[in-house]
């Protein structure tokens, strides 16, 4: 049962075993909240996460937590000794996720907010009891104060998304089939071929956002454009076969040919990319497209999606259920769960958790089922969403400290897409994903997530013209 906090307006609640490990609980805070809580947005810098024996629980904990994050931000939460119980089960070495919700008129909603602030991979430092006082009741309503040290704050607000005026001319009946954003910003994106007599494919570019756009057609193409990636300064286009390397401004440099059409390319750093395609086409390149070695996949499937960690641990999936894992250039093939046998792997989204953290070994799938799973590197577990188990997922995205926040884009059967924001580091379920209005549309096929509150969606024409949509606040 959600409790409104009268002098915060907002509901405390908290997810056990870290980010994405569970649904959120609701702290039973059964008194009125003290005003120090304050707003969890002060920085305090580093503090001395020390515990003392708890007066309620005996319980000494000498060891101070390991420290693993940026700089940390120690909001103070006052409250009644009702919810210190809950958060007295956690020792040193514990760590979960704290939520605000700041309630609208439904504080049982957990979807109909105002603002959620997430502390990620937080941790008590300790248990500060205040002294005793007659207006607070009984013996057991005693009032202490939680130092609590988090590794990020993360600010969820109302989004939605809006259709932007790009002012293309000749890419403007074309479908954007691929999309990036670059380390500045810049937004670049790739198109299928222009229903022209010459029938290229286009460049697009904005370098603000979506505010602005260019356009350039790719007349050394000879096909529509089906994967790009960024290499440092460079883009790689794949357009059937041909792999091609273009400056940012649409110059050609160089180009070469894959032993098979390309589906979906990634780069890893500036100098080591990989494509991967049709027939089990698996390929890699460690000079920047320069020149492309095959890898043995050991399957003869169509791989169309690509996700990676770090140049030696990367992911592709594809048809019949397929996920390869790529480990220090090793290829294996990871079993799905019998219920996505037959399907496409359609996408593949690994959390940001850097070595250490509980999440580094999580695995996501999007597939043609209209379903998600994850992998913790043994067990297999849905990741519920509205109307999963229909149409397909065509893109998968974490974004914030530890993938706080997930972006699911869905294609129903009709061909229209859906977005849905989970910010419980892809727990799932209603308490937690929430669908995002987006303008009638006939598919979208990119997904650039920016942050918590900041995407863009672009894909296929609509009504005659392009299509592209920007979420925000």
């Amino acid at each position: 049962m959600a409790v409104l906090l009268n002098n915060f307006d907002g509901v405390i609640e908290i997810q056990d075993g870290g980010v994405g490990r569970g649904n959120r609980g609701v702290l039973d805070v059964v008194q009125d909240v003290k005003t120090a809580m304050g707003g969890f947005n002060k920085s305090l810098g580093g503090i001395t996460r020390d515990y003392r024996i708890s007066p309620r629980t005996n319980r000494y904990v000498p060891r101070p937590v390991r420290r693993e994050a940026p700089e940390a931000i120690a909001p103070e939460l006052t409250c009644k000794m009702v919810a210190a119980n809950y958060l007295e089960r956690f020792g040193a070495d514990d760590r979960f996720a704290l939520y605000v919700r700041h309630t609208t008129r439904r504080p049982q909603d957990p979807l109909s907010y105002v603002r959620v602030d997430i502390l990620s991979d937080v941790a008590v430092e300790s248990f500060n009891y205040g002294d005793f006082t007659v207006d607070e009741g009984a013996q057991e309503d005693i009032t202490l104060t939680v130092p609590l040290n988090a590794a990020a704050h993360v600010r969820v607000l109302p989004v939605e998304g809006k259709k932007l005026a790009t002012a293309w001319s000749g890419a403007k009946s074309c479908a954007v089939t691929a999309a990036v954003v670059d380390e500045d910003g810049a937004i670049y994106a790739v198109t299928a071929a222009a229903a022209t007599e010459a029938g290229k494919p286009y460049l697009v570019t904005s370098p603000d956002d979506g505010a602005t756009w260019t356009e350039k057609e790719l007349t050394d193409l000879s096909s529509g454009c089906t994967a790009l990636a960024i290499a440092g300064e460079r883009l790689v286009v794949a357009a059937g076969t041909t792999l091609a390397v273009y400056d940012k401004a649409g110059t050609l440099q160089s180009t070469s040919t894959a032993a098979g059409a390309v589906a979906a390319l990634a780069a890893i750093d500036a100098a080591t990319l990989v494509a991967v395609g049709a027939d089990g086409l698996v390929q890699r390149s460690e000079d920047g497209a320069a020149s492309w070695r095959q890898l043995v996949s050991g399957v003869s499937v169509a791989l169309g999606c690509l996700a990676f960690r770090h140049v030696a641990d990367w992911y592709a999936g594809g048809a019949s259920g397929t996920l390869l894992h790529v480990a220090n250039g090793v290829v294996s093939t990871i079993p799905l769960p019998s219920a996505l046998s037959t399907a496409t792997v359609t996408s593949i989204a690994l959390p940001d958790a850097p070595a250490g953290f509980s999440r580094e070994t999580d695995v996501y799938v999007g597939t043609s089922s209209g379903l998600v799973y994850r992998y913790d590197g043994e067990t297999w577990t849905a990741v519920r969403f509205p109307g999963d188990g229909a149409g397909s997922v065509t893109a998968l995205a974490f974004v914030e400290f530890l993938g706080q926040v997930l972006y699911v884009l869905h294609a129903q059967a009709g061909g229209t897409s859906l977005l849905y924001r989970d910010f419980s580091g892809g727990a799932g379920g209603n308490p937690n994903v929430e669908r995002i209005p987006l303008p009638t549309n006939s598919g979208l096929a990119a997904l650039v997530a920016v942050d918590a509150n900041n995407a863009l969606l672009l894909g296929s024409v609509h009504a005659g013209a392009e299509l592209v949509v920007k979420v925000e606040s």
